[in-house]
C-alpha cells in the first residue's frame, strides 16, 4: 500500500480513537481482530463493494482502446484519426501513444 508500518498504526489509532473501541488487540507476540474489529471490517468491505459497484455503472460503460502507433505512419494527421474515432464512439476511452 505504499506506506510505512508507523503510519499505518498512526490511521488505525485514529480510527480507534473516533470509533471509541479497539479494533485490534495487541500483545507482544501477535495481533488479532477484536471483536468490535471483525464487525468493523465486516462493514467496511460490504461499503467497499458498494462504492466499487456504484463507480461500476459508469467504468462498464465505457471501453478502452489502447493504440501504439509509429510518428510516421500517423504523423500529423493522428489528432484528427483518433476524433474521427472517438465521434463513432463517443463512450470509447482512447489511450494513444506514439514511439
Amino acid at each position: 500500500m505504499c506506506t510505512t508500518q508507523a503510519a499505518v498504526s498512526l490511521k488505525l489509532k485514529r480510527l480507534e480513537d473516533r470509533l471509541g473501541c479497539r479494533l485490534v488487540e495487541r500483545t507482544s507476540r501477535y495481533v488479532e481482530l477484536s471483536a468490535q474489529g471483525a464487525m468493523f471490517l465486516e462493514r467496511a468491505r460490504e461499503l467497499l463493494d458498494v462504492h466499487e459497484r456504484a463507480l461500476s455503472v459508469f467504468v462498464a460503460a465505457r471501453q478502452r482502446l489502447p493504440i501504439g502507433i509509429s510518428d510516421h505512419v500517423a504523423g500529423p494527421e493522428r489528432p484528427s484519426l483518433i476524433a474521427r474515432m472517438n465521434a463513432q464512439d463517443p463512450q470509447l476511452l482512447i489511450a494513444a501513444s506514439s514511439g
